[in-house]
């Protein structure tokens, strides 16, 4: 089951996407006018830190211990606590003291 958090902007590095947000069972991704934009997939099992900021959501993806990339997604401000408070729940992250910052057991 596919669920949509709006209208969205995905960064990272020089990939810029502007699309509509989506998480379903395995990934997070974003749906363009011509369909999924393959390249701003995020496996969901290999998400180890969110940070909610204005305006967006800071995740922290590792791949690997070599390889961790971060992607920033900007979005509706009335979808980033839903997402959010899904993807903490979904992967069972801990949030750390006083700071809007969720990790999982690799940062743990």
């Amino acid at each position: 089951m596919d669920v949509v958090y709006g209208e969205g902007q995905y960064a990272q590095g020089d990939i810029r996407c502007h699309g509509r947000i989506i998480v379903d069972a395995f990934k997070l991704y974003l749906r363009g006018p011509e369909g999924d934009l393959t390249q701003t997939f995020v496996p969901l099992e290999k998400i180890a830190r969110l940070q909610r900021n204005r305006g967006g959501v800071t995740i922290g993806v590792r791949l690997s211990q070599a390889n961790q990339y971060r992607v920033t997604l900007k979005m509706e401000p009335v979808y980033i606590k839903d997402l959010v408070d899904d993807l903490v729940r979904k992967l069972n992250l801990k949030k750390k003291l006083l700071r809007p910052v969720w990790v999982g057991k690799v940062y743990g």
